[in-house]
């Protein structure tokens, strides 16, 4: 612990002195003679508080010390508790103190089970203060007292002062005189043990017959003493050797047991229960008049007439009552006055309280003796060997048997039958006749009623009958079939505890043919076959849970396994038909039959499936009500099955959310690249006619404003005479009647009138209405015909509208923004060329008709913005070339034909600033490029160039040479379109070329004016 040498150590040996002086040997000799002394004390029979201070004693007069404390060890609260204190000061206050184990210097020696020696204990950090005693200077010594291996406790030693230490042979001697402290207190707690043993009944844990005498006597002697009084009561079972024959001396032992505990918790706290022998108690009551104690008994007479006692029933007891020093001032004298009254308790009638009085003590009549005793020892010899044969039995029926077959030969007798109770009913599960045969079936006939007939009468009542003969018995029922004829019988019941589970039933044929040795012996047969059978029915029940158990458990195995509610159900009602013998099982899930074993039935056992839960089930069994052993394998089978079809029905919608969630990510996908709002509505009818497994689908949009009528957009599946696109039109006012709900709904098929007097036929659809900005309304719609549509379809359809919904009114956005933009770069370009009376319409027109030649070439969408911006854009370079040479009447000189040239450069650097015309400045940068490659600003040659450059750069010649010019008037369209074509393979692009003269042959151009 780090504490300097010089400052404490432990348990080294070393006789020296303090400093290393030995220690003188006729000081040795001394401490050996007195310490020899103190272990001569230690094994007399002297006290432990006598030993203690003998010890503290000579330890004072070999080694003088302040104080010296002794604690025993509490192992349980791991606290130390004083046992002396030899201390000039502060006694009180340790002798309240308990140290903790591991606290201070005496809980850190007992911990590690090491002695120390701190001869400056207050400078060791271990140490504890008392509570209530002063910090001071001082030498110490704690030695653990330790006997045969086990902690009994400590012995400290203590010198105060500055200078106070102890020599190392000291601390040698205090732990020799610590292992007599230890022995003392171990033979102590010896003596106290075998003290309690000597007084204890091992069997009841209540005092013994030697305590009860030594506490009576005691107690007789204080009454005596300050004219006091005590009562006594002794108890007896009544009948308890027909509960050790009939159920075994375990059985008996228990009965013992119960008895002792339900007597302790009734009596006073101050009052004494004992157990005098066998089956008899006494209570020592001080300070108790006969009154009392009457009313004490007659509490144990209640409580006990409450209390069942398994296997045994009901007990009851005979006490009697005496009072000392009134009826006798001597222990055994009084004992007899209470014996005296408690056998003329059962000379009474048993289970009752009788105080004592000379005069009116009675005895039980004696039972004479007679030959008939030797047959019934036989009978109790026959009867133990029949003990041993049930209780190697399983079976009911082979115990009913056996007990009916080993009866004949116990018993004369011409029929016998064993019946056990099942519900208010007797059943026989054994029915012998006179040979000894079985009659099967028969017995059907004697199944009963409780309480009717002798048989059902003794199971109602619970007690043994005797008719001498069965035509006067009142109790006697008529069996069908049968005639009446005079015959005996002997019935008793069979017991387990106080329940009555069957009877035993022996009849024959003649008057008086049985006695009461007969059924003495029919009651203690049927003590050992009632609980064979008990044990039997036990056993069979186990079985029966135990297959019922593997059958949960394979089901729970088996529905593990399913993948569908579906297979649940139909697993489900197998199984149950099987375990529970039912000759029909439907499972239903709301209103609906999920599964059945045969035609669906709604009567019969019923049990709730998923209560608590969001399933919604009924299982019913076509059968008679189940046995109560049966109903917790019910509810088991149940919650299993509910179990199963949660987590079915919880994986089913959220494998549905996942579909849902698949499906609608493919559908945005999908919607998103759409190049145009016409290729939104196209891919969202597809889309929808997929997802729910339709041929025909549409979506229906409201025209512009709010007023106008809603009509298909697209449409999927139909044939060219049936498309309702262009075809159809439905006025606002009913498409907003059909559309005001928000979620998809199912249109039944209905007649419709058009505005023009016509009938639209309109077959069954779901709908999922849709709002569009502006408060239009819209709707995607498709034909399902007999199709059953789902709650998670018409989920993944209210998705879908909702995508659509996003994907319509982006691409109707990009669609403005577009037209804007367009509109934008038109004005621009017009207002470029507004000043020059020939060009002012160029730029729209040459637009124009790129377009119809890149549409004639089957261009994409993206070329064709491209191009309709690259064609608005193509001479906006001119911006920067001089006015007059634009305009110059007559031919431009070379020097003014170079400056002309320099606009699409420029118009490309015009235009280079702008992020969204980017792709857009090649094609301005090469509309004047030439097929043959002599063309300008950078002589490119055939498909280096643009191919919407090449169309501008056709749609433009044409339109230079049919329009007037400063330097020249028009030319005819013919020949414009025969010079381009001269020109074409040179100038132009022979596919370009062919495109437009292909769209003029056709008339498909617009006016050049």
């Amino acid at each position: 612990m780090g504490i300097d040498v010089a400052l404490a150590w432990t348990d080294e040996p070393d006789l020296n002195g303090a400093g290393g002086v030995p220690a003188r040997p006729e000081v040795l000799a001394e401490s050996y003679r007195r310490l020899a002394e103190v272990f001569h004390v230690v094994l007399s029979e002297e006290s432990l508080d006598a030993v203690l201070e003998r010890i503290a004693s000579t330890l004072s007069d070999l080694m003088p010390f302040e104080a010296l404390h002794v604690y025993e060890a509490d192992e349980r609260r791991r606290e130390l508790v004083p046992l002396l204190a030899s201390s000039q000061a502060y006694e009180e206050e340790i002798m309240r103190d308990r140290p903790r184990f591991g606290e201070g210097l005496t809980g850190w020696a007992v911990v590690h089970r090491r002695p120390v020696c701190a001869n400056q204990a207050h400078l060791d950090p271990r140490t504890s203060v008392v509570p209530g005693t002063p910090v001071e200077p001082e030498a110490m010594i704690v030695v653990p007292l330790i006997a045969r291996g086990t902690l009994k406790g400590a012995l400290n030693i203590y010198r105060i002062g500055e200078d106070a230490s102890f020599a190392e042979h000291e601390f040698e001697l205090a732990k020799w005189f610590g292992d007599a402290a230890a022995l003392a207190l171990d033979n102590a707690h010896v003596r106290a043990r075998l003290e309690h043993l000597a007084q204890t009944d091992s069997l009841t844990g209540l005092y013994n017959h030697r305590y009860f005498h030594e506490r009576l006597r005691a107690e007789l002697t204080r009454a005596s003493r300050v004219e006091d009084h005590v009562s006594i009561i002794m108890f007896d079972l009544d009948d308890f050797k027909r509960v050790n024959d009939v159920y075994g001396h375990g059985a008996g032992d228990h009965v013992l047991v119960q008895v002792a505990r339900l007597a302790a918790d009734t009596v006073r706290a101050s009052d004494t229960v004992c157990r005098i022998g066998g089956e008899e108690f006494g209570v020592v009551m001080p300070s108790c008049d006969t009154e009392a104690a009457v009313g004490l008994a007659s509490r144990l007479i209640e409580e006990l007439n409450n209390l069942e006692i398994e296997p045994a029933g009901h007990i009851t007891l005979s006490l009697g009552v005496a009072q000392g020093p009134l009826h006798a001032s001597n222990p055994r004298e009084l004992v007899a006055c209470a014996e005296a009254a408690m056998m003329t308790a059962k000379a009474r009638g048993k289970n009752r309280v009788v105080v004592f009085e000379d005069e009116a003590t009675e005895r039980p009549t004696p039972v004479q003796t007679t030959g008939r005793d030797a047959r019934s020892i036989a009978h109790l010899k026959m009867l133990q060997s029949l003990a041993g044969k049930l209780n190697r039995l399983n079976d009911v029926r082979q115990i009913g048997e056996t007990i009916a077959s080993e009866l004949r030969q116990l018993i004369d007798y011409h029929n016998c039958r064993v019946v056990l109770r099942d519900g208010d009913d007797l059943r026989p599960i054994a029915f012998f006749d006179d040979d000894g045969r079985s009659i099967g079936s028969a017995a059907d006939a004697y199944t009963i009623p409780v309480g009717e007939g002798i048989t059902g009468h003794v199971a109602a009542v619970g007690e043994s009958l005797l008719v001498p003969n069965a035509l006067e018995c009142e109790f006697a029922r008529q069996v069908a079939g049968t005639v009446p004829f005079e015959e005996s019988l002997a019935a008793v019941p069979l017991r387990h505890g106080s329940r009555v589970t069957g009877v035993i039933v022996i009849s024959k044929l003649g008057v008086d043919q049985f006695d009461d040795d007969d059924v003495r012996l029919l009651e203690v047969l049927a003590g050992q076959a009632s609980v064979a059978l008990e044990n039997a029915r036990l056993y069979e029940r186990e079985r029966r849970e135990a297959e019922r158990a593997k059958a949960l458990l394979g089901l729970a195995e088996r529905l593990s396994r399913a993948e569908s509610v579906d297979e649940i159900c139909a697993e489900a009602v197998g199984t149950a038909q099987a375990l529970f013998d039912a000759e029909r099982v439907t499972l239903w899930l709301g209103a609906r039959p999920a599964a059945s074993t045969g035609e669906p039935g709604a009567e019969g056992v019923t049990v709730t499936l998923g209560e608590g839960s969001d399933v919604d089930g009924l299982l019913v069994l076509g059968r008679d009500p189940l046995d109560e052993d049966r109903k917790p394998t019910l509810a088991a089978f149940a919650y299993q099955v509910s179990a199963a079809l949660q987590k079915a029905l919880l994986y089913a919608r959220q494998r549905d959310a996942a579909e849902i969630a698949s499906s609608l990510l493919e559908a945005g996908r999908e919607l998103a690249t759409a190049e145009s709002p016409d290729e939104v509505l196209r891919r969202s009818v597809e889309v929808t006619a997929r997802v729910l497994g339709t041929t025909r689908a549409s979506l229906w949009i409201q025209e512009d404003s709010e007023a106008g009528d809603v009509v298909p957009r697209a449409s999927v599946g139909y044939e060219l005479r049936e498309d309702p696109v262009g075809r159809i039109r439905f006025p606002a006012q009913s498409a907003r009647e059909w559309l005001a709900v928000e979620q998809p709904f199912v249109l039944e098929p209905r007649e419709f009138e058009l505005p023009d007097g016509s009938i639209l036929e309109i077959p069954r659809a779901v709908v999922a209405p849709v709002r569009l900005e502006g408060n239009r309304v819209a709707a995607i719609a498709a034909a399902i015909g007999d199709l059953v549509v789902e709650e998670r379809q018409l989920r993944l359809l209210a998705g879908l509208a909702h995508q659509a919904k996003l994907a319509i009114e982006g691409a109707e956005h990009y669609e403005g923004l577009e037209r804007t933009f367009v509109s934008t770069v038109a004005a621009l370009a017009n207002a470029l060329e507004a000043n020059d009376e020939y060009t002012s319409s160029h730029a729209r027109w040459i637009t124009d008709v790129s377009l119809l030649v890149g549409n004639e070439l089957r261009l994409d969408r993206d070329a064709m913005k491209r191009l309709e911006l690259g064609a608005l854009f193509h001479d906006i370079g001119k911006i920067g070339i001089p006015s007059q040479i634009l305009q110059k009447p007559g031919p431009l000189t070379d020097e003014e034909f170079a400056i002309v040239k320099e606009h699409p450069e420029l118009g490309e650097r015009i235009l280079a600033p702008i992020d969204r015309l980017a792709d857009v400045c090649p094609i301005v940068r090469s509309c004047h490029e030439r097929w043959d490659g002599l063309g300008y600003p950078d002589g490119r040659v055939g498909e280096q160039i643009p191919v919407e450059s090449r169309i501008v750069l056709v749609c433009d010649a044409f339109h230079a040479m049919t329009t007037d010019r400063p330097y020249r008037s028009r030319l005819a369209p013919e020949e414009a379109v025969r010079r381009l074509a001269e020109a074409s393979g040179t100038q132009f692009d022979p596919t370009v070329v062919e495109a437009f003269v292909r769209l003029y042959v056709a008339d498909a151009l617009p006016p050049l004016d």
